[in-house]
């Protein structure tokens, strides 16, 4: 019975802190991803987020080989774009997370990236948390298929 009990009052306390965990690991990635490579370009907030040692692994199809993309890559190519006046009016975009789960310290975090309405990537991010900060350490990636193409 008392064990019953301690596990009735503990439970609340570990619940309360796996929601602060979700809600920092989405507070790093919408920083990060969607305002510092995403929508604004912006350095700081790069910087901030992502681990040095960040890298995107994509897959193709064409040949079934893996490629990797370091983040001071991506990180230059978003500055780039945030400089193009021609990206100027591109729709922003939104994200919508349907999973976030952390052990320890290890999160995982399953995006689903839309321009308007229009869902175009499916990303799996990994973190760790590192001296008490979140960081963005790796994603993969799945490319929805557009639909406005003839294949």
């Amino acid at each position: 019975m008392k064990k019953l009990l301690l596990l009735a009052l503990l439970l609340p306390i570990s619940l309360w802190a796996q929601k602060e965990e979700h809600k920092a690991i989405k507070a790093v990635i919408e920083s990060a991803y969607l305002e510092g490579i995403t929508n604004e370009g912006n350095a700081e907030k790069i910087d901030a987020g992502f681990h040095p040692g960040f890298n995107i692994l994509g897959y193709n199809t064409d040949n079934g080989r893996i490629w990797e993309y370091p983040i001071y890559y991506w990180k230059q190519s978003a500055l780039t774009r945030a400089n193009d006046p021609e990206q100027a009016d591109r729709e922003p975009v939104r994200f919508e997370y349907p999973y976030i789960d952390v052990t320890g310290h290890v999160g995982m975090a399953k995006i689903d990236y839309f321009r308007g309405d229009k869902l175009l990537y499916t990303d799996y991010l990994s973190l760790y948390k590192v001296e008490g900060e979140w960081k963005i350490v790796s994603k993969v990636f799945y490319p929805h298929p557009d639909e406005d193409s003839e294949e």
